[in-house]
C-alpha cells in the first residue's frame, strides 16, 4: 500500500501541476493550527477538561508543524487510512478525499501507518517507511519527516474524534486510547 502511496504522491502530483488543476488551499501554518485547536478544543478541553495545551508543548507542535510546512509538497489525500482504502480481489481504491490539497508526504504516510484503527508493530512500520522511501526517492523528506507527520497527523485524529463522541457518535471513543498511546 505504501508503494501505491508513494505512486499517487508522484503521479498526481506531476499530473495536477500539468493541467493546471485547482486544489483546496495547501496546508500551511494556519491549516496546522486548525488542527491542533481542533485537538485542544475537543479533546484536552471538551473531554478531558485541561484549559490549553501546556505552552512547551505548544512550541513543539508548532516546531512540527513548521518543519511539515518547509517540506516540499505533493498533493496529499489528508485522510489516508485503512478504512478509506477498499479492497474488491485483489484490486483497491481510495475514497474519501479530504479536499484534494498539497502538503507533505509524511503527513499521508502517517495516516496510514500511525492509524488507531489498526495495529503495526514499529518493525512492520519501518520497513513500511523503507518501502515508501525506496519506491519513490526524489523525496526522501517523507521519510525523514515521518514522526513529524504522525505527531501532526495523530493530533488531528484525536480532535476529530473528541468532536465526533461530543455530538453523539460515540463509537470514536474506543479509538482514542491507541491514538494517544502512539
Amino acid at each position: 500500500m505504501v508503494t501505491a502511496l508513494a505512486r499517487w504522491h508522484r503521479d498526481v502530483t506531476r499530473r495536477a501541476q500539468e493541467c493546471g488543476a485547482e486544489l483546496e488551499p495547501a496546508f500551511d501554518a494556519e491549516l496546522y493550527a486548525w488542527e491542533r485547536g481542533l485537538f485542544e478544543t475537543h479533546l484536552l478541553a471538551g473531554r478531558y477538561g485541561f484549559d490549553a495545551i501546556p505552552a512547551e508543548a505548544e512550541r513543539e507542535l508548532r516546531s512540527v508543524a513548521d518543519r511539515l510546512g518547509r517540506a516540499p509538497q505533493v498533493v496529499v489525500h489528508r485522510d489516508f487510512q485503512s478504512s478509506n482504502i477498499l479492497f474488491r480481489g485483489k484490486r483497491f481504491a481510495f475514497i474519501d478525499f479530504q479536499g484534494m490539497r498539497r502538503g507533505a508526504a509524511a503527513y499521508d504516510l502517517a495516516s496510514l501507518l500511525y492509524d488507531p484503527y489498526v495495529i503495526l508493530t514499529s518493525s512492520v512500520r519501518d520497513q513500511m517507511v523503507a518501502a515508501y522511501g525506496k519506491a519513490y526517492p526524489e523525496h526522501p523528506e517523507a521519510v525523514g519527516l515521518f514522526h513529524d507527520g504522525a505527531v501532526q497527523r495523530l493530533i488531528q485524529a484525536l480532535g476529530a474524534f473528541g468532536r465526533l463522541a461530543s455530538v453523539g457518535q460515540k463509537q470514536f471513543i474506543r479509538h482514542i486510547p491507541r491514538a494517544l498511546e502512539s
